[in-house]
């Protein structure tokens, strides 16, 4: 069996988590950095050099690196007019003669903002628009003085790269958001899968055991005139266990989210072992006995392995009533240091049919059991006629 531990990250995901989550609270000031850094190092670069041939002064070109590093600050909200500025500046700056160089990152930095931001389509246009602009400047300026297909492999540098390094990351981040999406789905459909499997349960036990009353009362009156006292006795029975389908039936459905997502919580806790006497007595009657033997310590018990014990004896006894013709039946609960043990048997000859031996009721008991790491048999008895069915569930559920 495979355990999934959702525990800390291994030690090289830590930090990148770190870092990612650090930067999602400060989004301003990496954006800031991100202008600041790059923009800064061009200017202190080549502010020697930012004069052009015919000895023109440096400010203007000072000037246009820093329009076009703060541009970088729109990256995120306003992803194409930040590129716009970014790349209108660059070539401002190559066409009053400043030298070719660092300063095409802060446009590069910007088409991958734009390919990250925007719709593929869109930022593919974008990119292609402006190497469509840039390429026939460069074949009259020779800005990087190379030959045309050194140049043309210059513009992919430093405009196609970026695309699709940013478009990557979109793809990225689409393909992680559609599988946390997956998740969601799959993890409401195990939610209403449990609770109809609740559903299930609690009606199904209930209403067998009110067909059975029912029976045992009309039969009782067909045998005289006056109302014997079993006929008071199944006709509380069928109250009882009415009255107790319904509660449990909106203790189920109360897990469903309302329509502003939040939960409405359970009128109370779910059912449990404690409560092993009263389905016996609401299964029991004329035609049935039921006995219930407790062994061992009861001790600390998780929850889910409570509810599901209590689940697999409530369809183990509707098995009994509706299938079985049994005049007797006993539930065992044995409880050891790791596991706590449930046995259901009768006496009925329900089981040389094979009415039991498969269906959604035996296949729910067993999915029940795997769920927490235990295991459940159900066949007929080797001791004798009847039927029986055991299940055995760690303490702790799964995890133990």
């Amino acid at each position: 069996m495979q355990t999934l531990h959702a525990g800390a990250p291994p030690g090289p995901a830590r930090w990148w988590l770190a870092l990612r989550g650090a930067a999602a609270r400060h989004v301003l000031l990496v954006d800031a950095l991100i202008a600041v850094v790059p923009g800064g190092s061009i200017v202190w670069g080549t502010l020697g050099e930012m004069s052009g041939p015919s000895g023109r002064p440096g400010w203007p070109g000072t000037l246009l690196v820093t329009a076009a590093a703060a541009a970088l600050l729109l990256r995120r909200r306003a992803p194409l007019r930040g590129f716009a500025a970014s790349y209108g500046a660059t070539l401002a700056f190559l066409l009053l003669g400043y030298p070719f160089g660092p300063v095409i990152q802060l446009a590069g930095l910007a088409m991958y903002a734009v390919a990250a931001w925007t719709p593929t389509r869109t930022s593919a246009a974008v990119c292609a628009a402006a190497a469509a602009c840039y390429l026939p400047l460069e074949a009259v300026y020779r800005w990087t003085g190379k030959p045309p297909f050194t140049a043309l492999l210059l513009t992919a540098a430093w405009l196609v790269l970026p695309w699709l390094l940013g478009a990557g990351v979109r793809a990225y981040r689409a393909a992680v958001a559609e599988a946390a999406a997956a998740d969601r789905r799959e993890s409401a459909y195990a939610e209403r899968l449990r609770i109809a499997r609740e559903v299930h349960d609690v009606v199904g036990h209930s209403l067998a055991v009110i067909s059975m009353q029912a029976g045992v009362a009309l039969h009782v009156l067909d045998r005289g005139p006056g109302p014997p006292p079993d006929v008071a006795e199944a006709l509380r029975a069928i109250r009882t266990a009415s009255t107790g389908a319904l509660g449990e039936l909106r203790a189920a459905l109360s897990d469903f989210p309302g329509p502003d997502g939040t939960r409405v919580p359970p009128p109370g806790p779910g059912p449990g072992l404690d409560r092993l006497p009263a389905l016996a007595a609401s299964v029991a009657g004329p035609a049935l006995d039921v006995d219930v033997v407790v062994e061992g310590e009861r001790g600390s018990i998780a929850a889910p392995v409570d509810l599901a014990a209590y689940r697999i004896a409530q369809e183990a006894l509707t098995n009994v009533v509706r299938h079985s013709g049994a005049r007797r039946a006993s539930v065992r609960v044995a409880y050891d240091q790791a596991a706590l043990r449930l046995t259901v048997t009768d006496d009925g000859p329900g089981a040389a049919g094979g009415a039991r031996g498969t269906g959604r009721g035996l296949a729910g008991m067993r999915e029940r059991a795997a769920a927490l790491g235990g295991t459940l048999h159900a066949g007929p008895r080797a001791d004798g006629p009847g039927f029986e069915v055991a299940a055995v569930l760690p303490r702790g559920g799964a995890a133990a």
